[in-house]
């Protein structure tokens, strides 16, 4: 081969060079850091985060969690307890040793509160006046959280009134018509829907009195929310 046709053949692979290093179609560096992550576990106000991040040709050194409510984590898969239900936006920030980040951010994941059937079917058949007392349901509430009662009377009921009272009552009994240190009285007018913040764990009864001159039937479901912490 002739000096003239070597450095032609120099020439050549000098220019491709060039134009690969330019081309789009060139080569792609494969080095990068890639935030990523999913919400693996959703129980309640409990929650836990899996990261998904790659580093590709670098190592991941920093990982930072904002949970969306002033909470922060480094761990690589963090849980969470939030303190309130509602709307939160979480991002999980990477940092690799090169020095290069990246973010992810996901918005949109509602977490609230556990919801079960404390009393499944709540049913009181209500005495009238003047001889009916507090009738209801009494039983154990394992974790501090909130009673509900969607309750329903029989047609052409009229004025009930509806407690929550720790059991014992206090010296009180179903039948009686007043009850010491019970919550309410509530008074519903034909059906009703009602709330209770229950502050501590224990055995809890929603009693219920007819403020009628005719017996009434009172029927439900009761439901009880709360945190999941376990």
């Amino acid at each position: 081969m002739t000096v003239g046709i070597r450095l032609l053949v120099v020439l050549a692979v000098v220019i491709f060079m060039i134009a690969c290093e330019k081309s789009p179609l060139g080569p792609t560096p494969l080095n990068g850091i890639k935030a990523d992550f999913s919400v693996y576990s959703g129980n309640g106000l409990k929650v836990g985060f899996f990261d998904k991040s790659t580093a590709m040709g670098d190592f991941i050194i920093i990982r930072k969690w904002d949970f969306g409510d002033g909470a922060e984590s480094t761990e690589i898969n963090p849980t969470h307890i939030y303190a309130a239900e509602g709307d939160y936006v979480v991002s999980l920030t990477v940092t690799g040793q090169s020095g290069a980040t990246d973010k992810k951010v996901m918005s949109g994941l509602y977490f609230s509160w556990l919801r079960t059937h404390w009393a499944n079917f709540f049913e009181v058949d209500l005495l009238p006046l003047p001889g009916g007392g507090l009738r209801g349901k009494c039983g154990p509430v394992k974790v501090a959280g909130k009673l509900e009662a969607d309750l329903k009377m029989s047609p052409g009921g009229s004025e009930v009134q509806v407690y929550l009272s720790p059991y014992p009552f206090f010296g009180c009994s179903p039948n009686t018509t007043v009850c010491p240190g019970a919550i309410g009285p509530t008074t519903i007018m034909g059906d009703g829907v009602i709330s209770w913040d229950v502050i501590s764990a224990g055995d809890w009864c929603v009693l219920a009195r007819n403020r009628s001159t005719i017996g009434q039937l009172l029927n439900g479901v009761i439901y009880h929310t709360y945190p999941h912490n376990d």
